[in-house]
């Protein structure tokens, strides 16, 4: 494994969405894998043809309640440039032991 440290990854919204972030900037949907590559997608919001089509998309933070690591079994939240597994409930990696706080709902998640 990596060393990359994942904070919890945001909801993502289409930018026209009623609960979506007011303030929020918007990027192409196309560059969502590469800005938040293991964020939400809000299903009210975000179908099949969102990423064909793409829509402007907006990320909103979520504010998980505290809780413990649990490392997901799941492949694709266990990216090889992590520290290890995502967790299951905020697909961060809790590298330091806690739940890291949302990297930054209008910019790509950081390193």
């Amino acid at each position: 494994m990596g060393t990359k440290a994942y904070p919890p990854q945001p909801m993502l919204h289409d930018a026209d969405c009623i609960e979506a972030p007011t303030g929020a900037i918007a990027f192409p949907a196309r560059s969502a894998g590469s800005m938040y590559p293991h964020a939400f997608p809000h299903y009210n919001c975000i179908g099949p043809g969102t990423i064909g089509a793409n829509k402007s998309l907006v990320a909103a933070p979520i504010d998980f309640d505290p809780h413990d690591y649990e490392p997901s079994s799941e492949p694709l939240l266990q990216p090889t440039d992590a520290v290890g597994p995502l967790c299951k409930i905020c697909h961060g990696n809790h590298f330091d032991g806690s739940p890291a706080p949302f990297a930054d709902p209008i910019g790509p998640a950081r390193s």
